[in-house]
């Protein structure tokens, strides 16, 4: 075997452990980011579920695919049978968690949009997303009609002193609708009556 040969080779065999190495690293890397995607997400929806879930529900799983499946109190696949509210609050656990990852913080930092999100949600749900987004989030953004963001809504947001700037979207007529900012007195006061 010429010298030549040999060189090239110990460059191939060099090559080849090399490629290994970089596959190990990418599949630990990978197997950490999912570890950390399903434990972010454990934590956010265990946070934001209410008592009964909590009293049912033990466990979120993350497959490799990003399938979600949620554990009842006998560690068996319970998924189907959560109500949409549940749901609802896994679907948003799971995405703040994909951000909180892919940021490497705990806080997200991107908006986070909304539309109708209380439509589906139990009381103590919704009462747990006030308390808990505000805390994540460098800013919420949420599309609310008047039957979502009532008085009581209101409150909690008051207390929680989450709301920057608060919009009211009034319809004139069909395609038409103008944007007014409320200034900060008139819903701290209790005067804004409808939210379009």
């Amino acid at each position: 075997m010429s010298g030549l040969h040999k060189q090239l080779l110990k460059k191939h065999q060099l090559l080849n452990q090399s490629i290994e190495l970089l596959s190990n690293v990418i599949k630990k890397f990978e197997a950490d980011v999912m570890d950390e995607l399903e434990l972010a997400t454990k934590q956010n929806f265990f946070y934001l579920l209410d008592a009964s879930g909590l009293a049912i529900l033990k466990d979120v799983k993350i497959a490799r695919d990003y399938t979600i499946e949620v554990l009842n109190n006998y560690s068996q696949p319970f998924l189907a049978n959560i109500s949409q509210g549940q749901r609802q609050v896994l679907s948003l656990s799971f995405i703040t968690a994909l951000a909180q990852v892919a940021g490497g913080t705990k806080a997200l930092e991107i908006p986070l949009f909304m539309d109708t999100p209380f439509g589906r949600l139990s009381d103590q749900h919704q009462e747990n997303l006030i308390k808990y987004l505000p805390q994540i989030c460098s800013q919420w953004v949420l599309l609310v009609t008047d039957k979502e963001f009532g008085p009581s809504e209101q409150n909690q947001f008051l207390e929680s002193g989450a709301i920057g700037r608060f919009y009211e979207l009034i319809s004139k007529e069909a395609g038409v609708t103008e944007i007014h900012e409320v200034p900060e007195y008139e819903y701290k006061s209790g005067g804004v009556e409808h939210y379009g």
